[in-house]
């Protein structure tokens, strides 16, 4: 048993050096996120590491993260405004969505609806397309809402997942600490190793 532990060829070797990578990635993820104003950059690192760890072409996670983080930080700081002042807007129009009349809520609540699902779209796969491609802000914004309304399968998979995690972590206390324990350890890299996946499987067809 133990030398499929030493044996770099081995399944379970290769499977803990993915977890030590995940885990080393989240620690830094996590600790770079802490000015709140570098979560941007830090995405955008993390989504490049991971779509490198996606292609098989990631050899020194820490160093490569710390040099993407660096690189792309002001990039990733323009996505996370851009991004922040959507959301505010979104919660602007929430609230005052009640005050209206019944014919303008519900025209209105739809148009939310719909704004609501494409921010939550793009704060899927903005980190991802810009860890791939070089394009233009306003390029890959467009890109990313043109690919996702071509492939409403992933789209709508993806964020019924996220509303059932909310939920579940919502209605269970046990189930909240577990997947907040969870994206402490290993989360945050893990989910974006998922999408990077996705996210490779999504666009290479349009390249």
């Amino acid at each position: 048993m133990l030398k499929h532990f030493i044996d770099s060829n081995s399944r379970i070797y290769k499977f803990s050096s993915y977890l030590m990578d995940l885990f080393t990635l989240n620690l830094l993820f996590l600790i770079s996120c802490l000015p709140i104003v570098t979560i941007g950059a830090s995405t955008l690192a993390l989504s490049r590491v991971t779509m490198k760890m996606v292609e098989g072409k990631l050899s020194f996670p820490t160093k490569t993260f710390l040099h993407e983080w660096k690189g792309n930080f002001l990039r990733g700081t323009i996505i996370e405004i851009i991004l922040i002042i959507f959301g505010a807007l979104l919660v602007v129009a929430i609230r005052l969505l009640p005050i209206l009349p019944t014919i303008s809520f519900i025209i209105v609540g739809v148009g939310i609806l719909i704004a609501l699902i494409t921010f939550v779209v793009f704060c899927l796969f903005i980190f991802p397309y810009n860890a791939r491609y070089e394009n233009s802000l306003l390029g890959s914004f467009r890109v990313v809402f043109l690919v996702s309304s071509l492939n409403p399968k992933v789209t709508a998979g993806l964020l019924i997942l996220i509303i059932a995690v909310v939920a579940i972590m919502s209605l269970d206390p046990f189930w909240f600490i577990f997947v907040s324990f969870f994206f402490f350890m290993i989360g945050f890299s893990t989910v974006s190793f998922g999408i990077s996946h996705i996210s490779l499987k999504l666009f290479t067809p349009y390249e």
